[in-house]
């Protein structure tokens, strides 16, 4: 890729045989990150989509206070910015048109749905026990910005929440997120917690059709008042039918030994009603952590890890996968998998182990990554001789799995790493599938990919900023090679977000930075193609 001298230039290829084929097919890989990365931006990027052949625009809202997408907000600042695909420059920003006559408008996501860039808002009313849920269809290279917001639903909430208002100021966001159906004739939209003022724990689900009409709506409740709760993962099919996976956490701690302190509801939702169950695995196992795949025939894959009530400690010793048939009425479990031991004595379990992502090829099989993942507080010098509390974020190892169409697993690979950051967006591991095969992009020091080739013990606690961006590609018996990316001699660019979209065949965007958790997250684009020789 070419730029201005003054921009960044980055280009690196790397060949790594696949096998698949009598011929030496090898897979090329270019990434590169916008030249934007130099300027400065207080706003943090939480969307982006593909609006037209050569455009995306990515949603970057305020980061502070309650949140939105996984970002947190504190008043209603938001920005589209508009950039073009194939290299990846900035051409235009500007504010969404969010007026309205009737309260204050949050905005919540941008979608493509019916072949039509949305943007999807919301409004409290809580003197009337309810709240609006609008959208607006923007220009797709935003070149005009006058579109009016139009109402979608009107939700009365107050026979669900016995009247209580959700926690929340006037004109925050509730953090409504939208999924499309595998045809993209549905889309679903759906909360995180949503808080009462009596301390309930609510969610929030409704499905339309692309003219935008309400096919149905339902809140899921918790039983009992002062549950945390979290939703692992939802899907929506073809028709329209939604399922959630819910997990209710009733304490401090998730497990005990001997006791779980949480529980996770399946709840199945649709035009016809609502059901919910449980998912029980086999012996002393329970799930902690899940993410679902739909398929175009009805069916949902779920793949998750487990702890075990035989451990003392907040251990995650393994993984599972599990199936719901297009035809059946719950998950059944197609086999558990454990992960290898590691430490001095080869004895210690995994803990904090998380679903990184869950994909399926063109071939059928499905690929599984999970990682240690989780954040701590900690107490810092502010510089003036007093101190602070900040958030601090662990990523550690890696352990992609591959399946076969049935769920019989196929190989298993472990890539050892440990890692600080002070933000939710770096560190993340981030999979993506090209020809069937996988690949894994994340941050990582570039000492250990050495010492992973030896065998080596790993420093732990490695600060993010000491780390390089790098792309792990696996073979059909799970081997894998490293390659670092995003360096130049100027800059090492440093790989951000929670997942990767796609907008082609072997074409993909996820976010970069250039100082490390301060500068302006920027679309990096991952290009895979084969090379034959």
């Amino acid at each position: 890729m070419s730029r201005k001298s003054h921009f960044l230039f980055l280009l690196f290829v790397f060949l790594v045989t696949t096998g698949l084929s009598a011929q030496d097919e090898r897979t090329k890989i270019k990434v590169r990150m916008s030249s934007d990365a130099d300027a400065s931006d207080k706003l943090i990027a939480s969307r982006l989509i593909r609006t037209h052949d050569n455009s995306i625009v990515v949603l970057k809202a305020k980061a502070t206070g309650v949140s939105l997408m996984m970002i947190p907000i504190v008043d209603l600042e938001y920005r589209l910015d508009l950039y073009t695909m194939d290299k990846i420059e900035l051409v235009r920003s500007i504010e969404p048109n969010l007026r309205s006559s009737v309260g204050q408008t949050a905005l919540e996501d941008i979608v493509m749905f019916g072949g039509k860039p949305l943007l999807i808002g919301s409004q409290r009313l809580k003197d009337e026990k309810r709240f609006r849920l609008l959208w607006q269809e923007f220009d797709p290279r935003l070149t005009r910005n006058n579109a009016p917001l139009q109402e979608f639903a009107s939700i009365d909430y107050a026979k669900s929440t016995k009247g209580f208002p959700f926690m929340g100021a006037e004109a925050a966001p509730f953090g409504f997120m939208t999924k499309l159906s595998p045809d993209s004739t549905k889309m679903l939209i759906y909360s995180p917690e949503m808080s009462t003022e009596d301390k309930q724990a609510v969610h929030f689900f409704m499905v339309v059709n692309e003219r935008m009409e309400t096919l149905w709506e339902h809140f899921v409740v918790s039983e009992v008042k002062g549950t945390r709760s979290a939703l692992l993962d939802v899907e929506v099919t073809n028709d329209g039918t939604a399922t959630a996976w819910v997990k209710n956490k009733f304490g401090n701690r998730d497990v005990k030994k001997g006791v779980i302190d949480f529980e996770s509801r399946i709840h199945r939702m649709g035009p016809d009603g609502h059901s919910e169950n449980t998912f029980k695995m086999d012996g002393a196992h329970y799930p902690v952590d899940v993410d679902l795949l739909g398929l175009e025939d009805g069916s949902m894959v779920c793949a998750g890890v487990y702890g075990s009530l035989d451990e003392k400690k907040d251990k995650t010793p393994g993984s599972f996968i599990a199936v719901w048939e297009a035809k059946g009425d719950r998950f059944e479990q197609r086999g558990h998998f454990e992960f290898p031991t590691f430490g001095k004595n080869n004895d210690k379990l995994y803990e904090e182990m998380v679903v990184a992502d869950l994909l399926r090829g063109t071939d059928g099989r499905f690929h599984l990554v999970t990682e240690v993942s989780y954040s701590y507080q900690s107490t810092v010098s502010s510089g003036t001789g007093g101190s602070r509390t900040v958030t601090k974020y662990v990523n550690g190892d890696m352990i992609a799995h591959s399946f076969d169409t049935k769920g019989n697993l196929e190989w298993m690979s472990t890539l050892p790493r440990y890692i600080n950051t002070t933000a939710y967006y770096l560190g993340n591991s981030q999979a993506v599938l090209f020809d069937d095969q996988l690949h894994i992009l994340f941050i990582d020091d570039e000492n250990n990919i050495e010492r992973r080739k030896k065998g080596e013990r790993l420093e732990k606690g490695i600060d993010a900023k000491d780390c390089r961006s790098m792309i792990v590609s696996f073979d059909d018996a799970g081997k894998y090679r490293t390659k670092i990316v995003l360096v130049s001699d100027k800059n090492a660019d440093y790989l951000a977000g929670t997942g990767v979209f796609q907008v082609d065949k072997g074409t993909f965007f996820t976010y970069g930075q250039r100082k490390l958790g301060s500068s302006k997250l920027v679309p990096v684009k991952v290009e895979f193609s084969k090379d034959s020789r």
